[in-house]
Order: C-alpha cells, then structure tokens, then sequence
C-alpha cells in the first residue's frame, strides 16, 4: 500500500522528534490560516451574486484546491495508520499542485481578456477544469504505481529514496 513504517515511524529521515512535532504545528497553524481564508472567498462568492463572472469563478476553484489542501495540512500521521499517511500525501500533491495550475489559468484568462481583447474567454473553461484537476490527479497516481507515497520527516509524502 505504500505507507509501511519504518523501525522508528516518528523519527524519519534526519528529523528528530522535536523537529517533526514542530513540522505539525506549523502545518497546523498554516493551513488554519489557508482554510479560513479560502472559505471567506468561497462564502463572499456565494453571498454577492454579482461576483459570479469567469475571473472570480476561477478564483472560488482555486480556493476549493487551497480548502481541500489545508484539510491535508491538519493531518498528523504518527506511522501506524497507513490511511492517514496516504489521505495526507493525496490531499497535499493534488491539492497544492491544483492550486498552482488555477493560478495559471486566471493568468491566462486575464492575459487573454487584456491583451488580445477576447470577450470570450469563458470558451477555456472546459480547460481549464481538465488542466487544473486532471493533472494532478494524474501526477498523483504514479507515486502509488512505483509504491513511494509514505512518511517522509513526519509528513506522508514521496519517501527519498
């Protein structure tokens, strides 16, 4: 499955103990910002319909992608649950990669719109939907094929090798 815990499961890597309970708390602490910050874009998108245009649409996407990263910021795997391990390597490579690519396409919807004057630049959407999701979720699987998702410095991630 990808997750098996070494000798010691909290001390991975060159990290002590100390170090890696650290890692968490600043995880912890981060992605509490990160969450509460995408759900007040989520919830101004919902609350003033006037914001529902292409841009700020991508915007709420990119948000999602940030929500759903910071739930895999709050997870601690300790190196005895395997799912956990692995829910937290899943939600942290789609979701932080996903992220990124959203900001790529409002980069591009705005060059588009701006620069060659597209009035019609919601034709990408479709696109941008397949780039921002698929992708990362490609990328994600392979790790799983080759078996190197596990904890890595006391996070689950792609062990060194």
């Amino acid at each position: 499955m990808g997750c098996a815990p070494s000798q010691d499961a909290r001390h991975m890597g060159k990290l002590g103990t100390d170090a890696i309970d650290q890692i968490h708390i600043v995880g912890r602490v981060v992605g509490t910002f990160s969450f509460l910050g995408s759900i007040s874009i989520i919830c101004c998108y919902i609350a003033f319909p006037a914001l529902r245009k292409l841009a700020f649409t991508l915007v709420l996407f990119m948000s999602i992608a940030d929500v759903m990263a910071a739930v895999g910021d709050f997870l601690a795997p300790d190196g005895t649950r395997c799912s956990t391990c692995l829910a937290q390597a899943y939600l942290n490579s789609i979701f932080d990669l996903s992220s990124v690519l959203w900001t790529s396409c409002i980069t591009h919807c705005l060059y588009r719109a701006i620069r060659h004057r597209d009035a019609e630049v919601y034709k990408y959407q479709t696109r941008y939907h397949a780039f921002s999701w698929g992708v990362p979720i490609l990328l994600a699987i392979v790790p799983q094929f080759a078996n190197a998702y596990g904890l890595e410095n006391g996070r689950g991630w792609i062990r060194s090798t």
